[in-house]
């Protein structure tokens, strides 16, 4: 879990409080220098006696076996992380074209059957819930040109061994739960495409009431980070 470490030891000001925990369905969202979100792989939980406490009391979180308490600790990181990053040095929202690629894709993404239209070869790579390994992820990786890998997957610790996988192929972590922080440059990836809340009664209303697409939340705008960007101030 070394990238879970790091990306915990950049985070500036871990003693700041945490002002607030929304939970849903889906998606939890973390107020602290700012608002972070990760995915909710347990079902909502409210954890409202952790509001109040230090950020970096629940950072531990972030590495426990339970899927609730791991949501809630990468959703604050995500959220020291945003609070943290210079937002004019974020990119248009733009990945590269598809078309005549080979993509492998870890993830549950709305445009994964229209990408289907237009690259030489999608590769959907699911986890095996019994191994907690990618079936058939080796070779699907040696074979792609770019892999798209679901910003979720930090929440269940296996970011890192993806982007291991990935290896050279233009790598991608997208997603809510994306930690937009250039560590993740330093493991393979290429691109970072998450979020950040731009209105957030509209996002807590989305995160509430259980959307799990969050691409057609209101209170939510998309981001992007590159290899090479200067990221914080």
């Amino acid at each position: 879990m070394a990238l879970l470490e790091d990306l915990i030891e950049s985070v500036r000001q871990k003693d700041v409080e945490v002002r607030e925990i929304v939970a849903g369905s889906s998606w939890t969202m973390v107020a602290t220098s700012g608002w972070g979100i990760a995915s909710m792989m347990g079902g909502a939980e409210e954890r409202n006696d952790l509001s109040g406490k230090p950020a970096g009391e629940l950072l531990n979180l972030s590495a426990s076996a339970s899927p609730v308490e791991a949501s809630v600790g990468i959703a604050t990181l995500n959220s020291l992380i945003i609070g943290q990053v210079d937002a004019r040095h974020f990119k248009p929202y733009k990945i590269p074209t598809a078309k005549d690629k080979k993509i492998v894709v870890v993830g549950d993404f709305h445009f994964t059957d229209h990408l289907k239209t237009i690259a030489l070869d999608v590769c959907v790579v699911e986890k095996n819930p019994e191994t907690g390994d990618y079936t058939g992820g080796e070779q699907a990786f040696r074979d792609a040109d770019v892999a798209l890998i679901a910003g979720a997957t930090i929440v269940d610790r296996t970011l890192e061994s993806l982007l291991k996988l990935a290896g050279p192929c233009y790598t991608i972590v997208y997603g809510p739960s994306t930690p937009l922080s250039p560590v993740l440059f330093k493991y393979g990836a290429d691109q970072l495409v998450g979020v950040r809340v731009k209105d957030e009664i509209a996002a807590k209303k989305c995160i509430t009431e259980g959307m799990r697409d969050l691409s057609g939340c209101p209170g939510l705008a998309p981001v992007v980070m590159e290899a090479g960007q200067k990221a914080t101030d």
